[in-house]
């Protein structure tokens, strides 16, 4: 069973996608490496060209359609530029016994579960992209169409999925209250204090900063965490940025910010 390491990036600054990237290559032997995108991230893996991505249907028409066409393995790790792999030794090959995993999501009831970071079999991407052919405008992120929307229609395709327990293993988006991340993986930019250097994470803060989104939620735990794990040039990083060009979010994080204790000065 052949199994592909997939990445989908089109940003200008590819540092912190290389680097995803190298940390699940040196942790984890897959078959090949396929990148989709607009330059050659990384020298040494099977490049496909495509346009850039600007909305997440034209991610989607990647990962859910291209991949499905230009595949040559059995088994798809995807990730995207805040999650890779942690510890190569918690692979467990009852993962490759499902056709989907991803970290669960506690939201949702612990459904399985996220896209950022998942496992996808041929089998699913045959399928998926078989029912999409009646797809319609409006449809939900990409993961929540196949663990939502499509889930019903593709078990009774034969596609199977784990339970929260196995999914657990496999990756975290959320993590316990210790702050600990015991999986084969991870994903969310908000949990790179946990895994990362200072050193590491400031080197790639320029990219960083520019593909944040504008969740408050997320700049909220990469900056709490960032504290936890006495981080603090990483939290003024992300604070100034926020102060500087992103100033109605920091007025609804800086007050949440002192709730939690932080000192209204630490961040200047």
């Amino acid at each position: 069973m052949k199994t592909a390491l997939v990445i989908v990036d089109t940003y200008p600054d590819p540092g912190i996608a290389r680097h995803a990237l190298m940390q699940c290559l040196n942790r984890f032997r897959a078959d090949e490496c396929m990148v989709f995108s607009d330059q050659d991230l990384l020298p040494g893996t099977r490049w496909i060209p495509i346009e850039p991505i600007r909305t997440i249907r034209d991610y989607e028409a990647v990962v859910l359609d291209r991949l499905a066409q230009e595949t040559r393995c059995d088994l798809h790790l995807i990730v995207q530029w805040d999650g890779f792999v942690l510890d190569g030794q918690r692979w467990d090959a009852d993962f490759a016994g499902y056709d989907y995993v991803g970290a669960p999501w506690p939201h949702l009831g612990n459904l399985v579960g996220n896209g950022g970071f998942s496992l996808r079999s041929r089998k699913l991407l045959r399928a998926v992209r078989k029912l999409r052919r009646t797809r319609t405008e409006g449809e939900p992120a990409e993961d929540l169409q196949i663990c939502v929307t499509l889930r019903p229609r593709l078990e009774a395709m034969g596609v199977r999925f784990p339970d929260a327990g196995v999914a657990g293993r496999f990756a975290v988006e959320t993590p316990g209250p210790n702050g600990r991340i015991e999986s084969f993986g991870f994903h969310g930019a908000f949990n790179f204090p946990l895994v990362m250097s200072e050193r590491d994470i400031l080197e790639h803060m320029p990219g960083i900063l520019m593909r944040m989104g504008k969740a408050p939620n997320m700049w909220f735990l990469f900056i709490l965490n960032a504290l936890v794990r006495g981080q603090l040039t990483v939290a003024r990083a992300l604070a100034r940025d926020l102060q500087a060009h992103r100033a109605p979010l920091w007025e609804a994080l800086g007050p949440a910010l002192q709730q939690r204790g932080v000192p209204a000065g630490l961040l200047r």
